[in-house]
């Protein structure tokens, strides 16, 4: 990405594609049953699918600049549904397609943020292994905070993913194991070479968006932290690694999904 510390990170990500870099531009939705209240409209697969479609015509306008697009969803882990597809306004219904398959997806387990940033790493990292100049970006939504359920039996253990990664030991069996569970994921999240900065130093710039129905906005603190380096999560924090934006509806969210690629041209409001 460019380096320039007075860009914004969405600013360096599209200076490093109209240079000429391989931008890619990673969706990731929260698939957690909160949604069903939150979101009953699919509002985040409006706003994206809008946000897509407007990107694919700016590009068309700029010879020589490519962004490639993967959808994934995160739950009680990670999971990609488009591999990395070329924006075009061809392939835009494509992409607009499966971001549109998340509009029923709000039946899972779990707000985990360990097992998304973790997916999102591993994403970038084996897309730009053979790429010399690649333009990352990566875009987020949650309507909660980082949470995971009880698992008072085996069965539930099984069927909602099994132990986490990095509480290999803990069964999640009751509250209190739940609790040390959760400490020790914002733990690795955000201390000194945690996932937060492996993210951050493979150069990609990061968006949140926060939808807030029913929490406080302090609730989402951790998601606020892993985006921008706040609150003391992570070490690489120049340049600023990314922007949080808090919606309080949906109509906020699908504005901040469509502003957020494009901060200069006014939005038509419908």
């Amino acid at each position: 990405l460019a380096e320039d510390p007075e860009l914004t990170p969405v600013e360096r990500f599209s200076s490093c594609v109209a240079g000429g870099g391989q931008g890619n531009l990673l969706l990731m939705f929260d698939t957690s049953g909160s949604l069903a209240d939150t979101d009953p409209d699919a509002g985040r697969v409006t706003a994206a699918t809008a946000t897509m479609t407007r990107l694919a015509a700016k590009l068309a306008d700029v010879p020589d600049s490519t962004v490639d697009v993967a959808v994934s969803g995160f739950s009680t882990g990670f999971a990609t549904s488009l591999g990395w597809t070329a924006l075009s306004t061809q392939s835009a219904p494509t992409i607009n397609a499966a971001i549109e398959a998340y509009a029923d997806r709000d039946r899972d387990v779990d707000t985990d943020y360990w097992s998304a940033m973790d997916g999102a790493r591993r994403a970038f990292s084996e897309r730009i292994a053979t790429q010399e100049n690649p333009c990352n970006l990566l875009m987020w939504f949650s309507d909660g905070e980082f949470n995971l359920n009880v698992r008072d039996n085996d069965s539930k253990l099984q069927r909602w993913g099994g132990l986490k990664p990095w509480a290999p030991d803990n069964k999640l069996a009751n509250r209190a194991q739940v609790t040390q569970a959760l400490e020790a994921g914002r733990s690795d999240l955000c201390r000194p070479g945690g996932l937060a900065d492996q993210l951050r130093s493979l150069d990609v710039a990061t968006i949140g968006l926060g939808l807030a129905v029913d929490l406080e906005p302090s609730a989402f603190d951790l998601m606020r932290g892993i985006t921008t380096g706040s609150a003391s999560c992570g070490q690489i924090t120049q340049p600023t690694p990314g922007e949080f934006i808090m919606a309080s509806d949906v109509d906020d969210l699908i504005f901040a999904f469509i502003t957020a690629l494009d901060p200069v041209t006014e939005p038509t409001t419908t």
